[in-house]
């Protein structure tokens, strides 16, 4: 394995958890930030990764990366067992997630953007 595809590889993981981190739409740059105060990591580390691929990655940072993603795989293979069949049930799941999630903002299988849920006058 080459050095280009483990920053192929940092890059993908650093760009899923921070499309994962998101609350809102326009909010990547601070994802970005809280993402590297919770993985430990430098702020522009991920930024490079992102805007301009840097030739290598420091071990820490590689490490970590690879570490909240795979965590965050294992969260989403637990959770996909389960499906609720109602719209209310979805909702309640989808706020449950979120809760849980400490504002994480992942809601769904990651493809799509981030849903911020409400629920208000019941």
């Amino acid at each position: 394995m080459q050095s280009r595809d483990f920053v192929d590889d940092a890059a993908h993981w650093a760009r899923r958890l921070t499309l994962s981190e998101m609350q809102c739409p326009g909010d990547y740059g601070p994802a970005m930030r809280r993402l590297s105060r919770k993985l430990g990591v430098r702020w522009t580390v991920l930024k490079n990764l992102h805007y301009r691929a840097p030739k290598i990655v420091d071990v820490a940072d590689f490490t970590a990366l690879g570490e909240a993603y795979d965590q965050r795989q294992l969260y989403r293979k637990e959770r996909s067992g389960y499906r609720p069949k109602t719209v209310l049930g979805r909702l309640l799941v989808r706020a449950l997630d979120t809760a849980l999630d400490e504002g994480d903002g992942a809601v769904g299988d990651g493809d799509e953007p981030p849903v911020k849920i409400s629920i208000t006058g019941l």
